[in-house]
């Protein structure tokens, strides 16, 4: 099945309780345009497949620049709903970032995000991108990708669990909060999962210069980093895609426990440059390589190295 450019696959008006099976392979014609290329919407569906394909055909639009110029590319899924589940299906080449979701009490389970083919020119090819949503899980799961994994920018109550994150990608992150209409973000779990060959590992970043927002009750468990740049990442000198050495209080981080995280890095094991920083605690974090890395404006409760 092949979805015409310029066009979405509209799931939007389901009657509550549909479910929907993708089956085969469904592409996505070229075109220029915002997105996104499938739209969900409703209460308590069940997106499922055992084994469904929805490719983006990101070969045409990848160029390097990502959402940053160049051409125009469209996100691929957007998902706006309550008491769902999405299980069981892939996403393979997307033009730039994957799912957008804004959900609660809902579930992605089984599903494989898959962007190695733009390894060389892909960019801002985030897997989750999720905001203002409280009770979402994504369990199970796998994404190669050149950005974050996940990237959650406001919401509670939310967990990834025993899934795998690659492709040179940007690690699960929470952030970058500061500057939206919603900026809090509470009660978040990584646990189980493991990272390769990344940017960052497990990472927290904030808006330099926000005035307001929060990220507070955050608990890495039983993470294996292979192979990252730097490990654990806090940062509130977010800005613009960067870091500008110059951290701001705005959006204050309280309450994180990292434990029984592993693995290996090349540059930094921690990278820690706080303004507004409280009670930030690890327990059992063996990374070897690199160095210990930056600790501003913070203390880690617990801290060892190697």
């Amino acid at each position: 099945m092949s979805i015409p450019g310029g066009k979405p696959l509209d799931l939007t008006k389901l009657a509550d309780g549909t479910v929907v099976t993708i089956a085969g392979t469904i592409s996505f014609e070229y075109a220029e345009w915002e997105g996104p290329l499938v739209e969900i919407s409703g209460n308590n569906l069940r997106i499922q497949s055992t084994g469904g394909v929805l490719d983006g055909n990101g070969a045409q639009y990848w160029d390097g620049k990502g959402g940053n110029g160049g051409k125009t590319k469209p996100k691929f899924v957007r998902v706006v709903t309550s008491g769902s589940t999405l299980d069981g299906f892939s996403v393979i080449n997307q033009p730039v970032h994957c799912f957008s979701v804004q959900a609660t009490n809902t579930h992605f389970n089984n599903i494989t995000i898959d962007n190695t083919a733009g390894a060389s020119q892909g960019h801002n090819t985030d897997g989750f991108d999720i905001s203002s949503s409280d009770t979402v899980s994504i369990t199970n799961s796998r994404i190669i990708v050149q950005d974050d994994c996940v990237a959650i920018n406001s919401g509670k109550n939310i967990v990834v669990r025993n899934c795998f994150c690659g492709g040179a990608p940007h690690g699960y992150s929470i952030g970058s909060v500061g500057g939206r209409s919603d900026n809090t973000v509470s009660n978040i779990t990584v646990a189980g999962c493991t990272i390769e060959n990344a940017l960052n590992g497990l990472r927290i970043k904030t808006i330099a210069n926000a005035k307001e927002g929060s990220v507070s009750n955050v608990k890495w468990s039983n993470v294996q980093i292979n192979n990252a740049k730097m490990g654990l990442v806090i940062q509130q000198d977010y800005q613009n895609g960067g870091s500008t050495g110059n951290p701001g209080g705005g959006v204050p981080v309280s309450n994180l426990l990292a434990t029984d995280i592993s693995g290996s890095v090349t540059d930094q094991q921690y990278h820690v440059v706080c303004a507004s920083c409280t009670n930030l605690q690890v327990s059992n974090v063996k990374l070897s390589g690199g160095t210990q890395g930056t600790i501003q404006g913070a203390s880690l409760e617990g801290l060892t190295s190697g």
